[in-house]
């Protein structure tokens, strides 16, 4: 099981389909890429209220930075129960 000590800060450029500017950029704690996509793509869906079918990754990069206390607890938050 993964625990919060094996979070990476991703910065993920999110557009609706057919845009090529970001229409947001977020900087999130995740596991992998793919639940940094998961996570971002859902965080903006529910901001812009865009349906998440409406929308498409730009950029994923991770960081080279640690995770702050702040983004840890967020991410704690978001799955609760499911990190230690």
């Amino acid at each position: 099981m993964a625990t919060l000590d094996d979070l990476n800060v991703y910065r993920i450029e999110v557009a609706p389909a057919g845009c090529e500017a970001a229409g947001g950029v977020l900087e999130l704690a995740a596991i992998n890429a793919f639940q940094a996509q998961q996570i971002g793509m859902d965080d903006f869906a529910h901001a812009t209220q865009e349906p998440i079918a409406n929308l498409t990754v730009l950029s994923i990069v991770v960081l080279d930075r640690p995770v702050t206390a702040t983004e840890k607890r967020a991410y704690a938050a978001r799955h609760q129960g499911g990190v230690s």
